[in-house]
């Protein structure tokens, strides 16, 4: 294994246009690999927008029904004081 390892970075060291970085990496702005990874990025922060807002929207969603369920049978929301009191009291 590591006999491997040392070949490869050999090989690699001695074959620096194998090993070169991307056209991106040296600065050419105006390919269409930039413009692939562009819309890349473009695309993975809808994707991550869409999926928080859905987020969002169902625990707004939770909330107004909750409060619907309230309203409709005329209780309301428990006083989490009343609570602690009342476990005190029973101790």
């Amino acid at each position: 294994m590591t006999r491997r390892l040392g070949v490869c970075t050999v090989v690699s060291l001695l074959a620096p246009r194998v090993a070169s970085a991307c056209p991106v990496c040296f600065g050419a702005s105006d390919g269409p690999i930039l413009q692939g990874s562009n819309m890349g990025i473009l695309a993975l922060l809808l994707v991550t927008l869409a999926v928080l807002g859905a987020f969002g929207m169902f625990f707004r969603n939770l909330a107004q029904r909750a409060q619907s369920a309230i309203e409709a049978n005329g209780a309301r929301p428990p006083d989490p004081a009343a609570a602690v009191s009342r476990e005190r009291a029973t101790q």
